[in-house]
């Protein structure tokens, strides 16, 4: 089976990488684009399956990307997910409010990693994983000097899958505290 070909576009790296971080046990290839003009190339020059596009993201002459996309009969197929800010509470925005737009769906930032990963399944048919993430059970409690970056990077993925939660390497230490805490507590 060939992986599906993803292209990531927002200008942001920490974007692009936590979308990468949340869809990690996926079997996917991941082509980032920080511009609009990356964008369309990489659209027109390889067979995306899917794309993540930020809202405003803008190209040559300052065109929508997204509306770029759907303008043109090879590339209207491909589904997009738009990443886009959460408005204010009090202002529901929509993007491109006078015209119907076909789109697949959109998610708000800051990502939630349960609503990335399902609507990416649906947008790409694939089913839910059947393996769920077990934390081996020891029976014995271990100190947080003893937490190792296999164990954090592990437990790191199941909170990105779980709760869309996302811990940097430099919180190892507060989380492996709250672990241990808790673990005591349970």
């Amino acid at each position: 089976m060939n992986r599906p070909n993803v292209i990531i576009a927002d200008p942001s790296a920490y974007t692009r990488r936590v979308i990468r971080q949340f869809l990690s046990r996926e079997e996917f290839h991941f082509v980032e684009a920080e511009f609009g003009a990356e964008v369309l190339e990489l659209a027109r020059n390889g067979k995306p399956s899917l794309i993540f596009l930020e809202n405003n993201m803008s190209g040559p002459e300052g065109q929508n990307i997204y509306k770029a996309l759907k303008a043109e009969d090879r590339l209207s197929s491909i589904p997009v997910i738009l990443l886009e800010e959460q408005p204010p509470k009090e202002q529901k925005k929509r993007p491109f409010p006078d015209e119907r737009v076909d789109l697949f769906g959109i998610i708000a930032k800051p990502i939630d990693g349960n609503q990335l990963r399902k609507m990416t399944r649906k947008a790409l048919k694939i089913s839910p994983p059947d393996d769920d993430f077990e934390q081996e059970d020891s029976g014995e409690l271990w100190e947080a000097d003893d937490f190792s970056d296999s164990e954090f990077f592990r437990f790191q993925e199941f909170l990105m899958r779980k709760v869309g939660l996302f811990f940097d390497i430099k919180r190892k230490p507060d989380l492996a505290r709250a672990l241990n805490r808790r673990m005591k507590a349970l």
